[in-house]
């Protein structure tokens, strides 16, 4: 069985961040801040440090647990988008974390959005004509994660 077989978008998505050694979790704990959708944090593994492109097993990315099912889809594909092109970036981020701000951004012809648009079209979901580039900043302190 793919993934791409179970039964709905933000499903796959969890399926293929699974795949490719990505946890996810909504946490229980009260959510640091209502203007984070996500928390993506890297997990270096010594052997591939240096190395371009590389989605460690141990990567995370914590949701709002409040999210509806369309923009967590979303938030998670421009999530697993940014470990698969940027992960040096989250990896050299403070405590390895950046966070996924609800602002959206105007979408470039190329970059993260771009492959999270694909990444989301893939998994069965429809973007339309949102902007699935969102504004990545520091996340606040993770106390109680």
């Amino acid at each position: 069985m793919s993934v791409l077989d179970l039964p709905t978008p933000l499903a796959r998505l969890y399926g293929l961040a699974m795949e490719i050694g990505v946890s996810i979790a909504s946490p229980d704990a009260a959510w640091p801040d209502d203007g984070i959708l996500a928390i993506v944090g890297a997990a270096l593994d010594p052997a591939s440090e240096g190395a371009e492109n590389v989605v460690n097993p141990g990567a995370v990315i914590l949701t709002d647990p409040r999210l509806d099912d369309d923009l967590c889809t979303e938030t998670l594909a421009f999530a697993v988008a940014i470990l698969c092109t940027q992960y040096e970036r989250v990896a050299a981020a403070p405590e390895r974390f950046v966070a996924i701000s609800r602002n959206r951004l105007p979408e470039p012809s190329l970059g993260v959005a771009t492959m999270a648009r694909e990444i989301a079209a893939r998994c069965g979901y429809t973007v339309g004509e949102r902007s699935l580039e969102f504004e990545v900043c520091t996340p606040p302190a993770l106390d109680g994660f």
